[in-house]
């Protein structure tokens, strides 16, 4: 089950990325429309499931921080997500803006997490 989860991971990773390099080509634009919805909602039940992983699978030695790395990615880009909606005007509601290196670094986080994801996983089978 473990090999699953971390296969999936890099596939999420690989979102992660196509969604990061969307905003960066937009300069920080967050779209609205279906494709950005699809993707943030898979990337939120990829948090739900991997905090349900990490008190169900036996990871072994830096395994583990996978999920937490992921998490805590998902957590923090909620809170600053909140935190910039509360800054921005309310009349605001067809566009979110976020900083440009905000999103690069989302566009970065999902190259090294998927670079990992696929690490372990060659370390699980060699």
């Amino acid at each position: 089950m473990l090999a699953v989860y971390l296969g999936i991971s890099a596939i999420i990773g690989l979102v992660v990325i196509y969604d990061g390099y969307l905003v960066v080509k937009s300069n920080g634009v967050v779209g609205i429309g279906h494709l950005a919805m699809f993707t943030s909602a898979i990337e939120f039940l990829w948090a739900v499931v991997s905090v349900v992983a990490l008190f169900t699978l036996e990871f072994q030695s830096w395994q583990i921080l996978i999920p937490a790395i992921y998490l805590t990615h998902n957590l923090l880009g909620w809170v600053y997500g909140i935190w910039l909606a509360s800054k921005s005007p309310i009349e605001q509601t067809e566009k979110i803006v976020v900083p440009l290196w905000y999103s690069k670094f989302g566009f970065n986080f999902g190259i090294v997490f998927t670079f990992c994801c696929v690490l372990v996983q060659y370390q699980m089978y060699s």
